[in-house]
């Protein structure tokens, strides 16, 4: 297993604010280095030759500096995710999802919660009517679905937000809280 390089007879210099380190030395061939990692890093972040023993502090202070800046964007982009991903209304029992998914054509499934547990949610799926439309083709329409007439085994699924808006992920896409309107679907012979 590699380990980090740390010079012989190095100064170590640890930063308070962040999880870096730096280490100072006088090396045998290279004369004044300063080497320096954040995290669990084994690679160096820092390696460079310094002119003179203030240079090697200038370079740890703007090191620190900057693994701070680092840290800090990473830990707010890191709540600005999970807030988003937590900020959402919850399903509720009777709701209905529709979830359209496919290629050259489009498929459309709804389903029903029928009950609620947390982030976990339980849909069961339901039929749908499909009307056709002057304006599609004789192989399209405009589907809407029939609250409680199941046609299918219920499945378990967990709540997410996206966008503002509680989701639910499936295999081929996402299903949304249904709007309802109509939504369109298309088919092959």
């Amino acid at each position: 297993m590699r380990t980090r390089y740390i010079p012989d007879n190095a100064t170590e210099l640890k930063d308070e604010q962040s999880t870096a380190v730096v280490y100072l030395a006088n090396h045998k061939y290279f004369g004044l280095i300063i080497v320096g990692y954040c995290g669990k890093t084994i690679k160096p972040d820092i390696n460079m030759r310094c002119q003179n023993e203030e240079h090697q502090l200038r370079q740890a202070a703007a090191f620190f500096d900057k693994v701070r800046r680092f840290e800090a964007q990473r830990a707010s982009d890191k709540a600005a995710r999970k807030a988003a991903r937590d900020n959402y209304m919850p399903f509720a029992i009777g709701d209905i999802l529709d979830y359209t998914w496919g290629y050259e054509q489009t498929n459309v499934e709804f389903y029903q919660v029928t009950a609620v547990n947390g982030k976990t949610v339980t849909l069961t799926p339901i039929s749908h009517e499909t009307h056709g439309d002057p304006g599609y083709s004789s192989m399209a329409g405009n589907a809407t679905p029939i609250k409680d007439k199941f046609c299918g085994t219920p499945i378990n699924k967990r709540m997410q937000g996206l966008d503002g808006k509680t989701i639910v992920s499936f295999e081929f896409g996402i299903g949304y809280l249904w709007n309802g309107k109509p939504v369109y679907e298309s088919w092959y012979a």
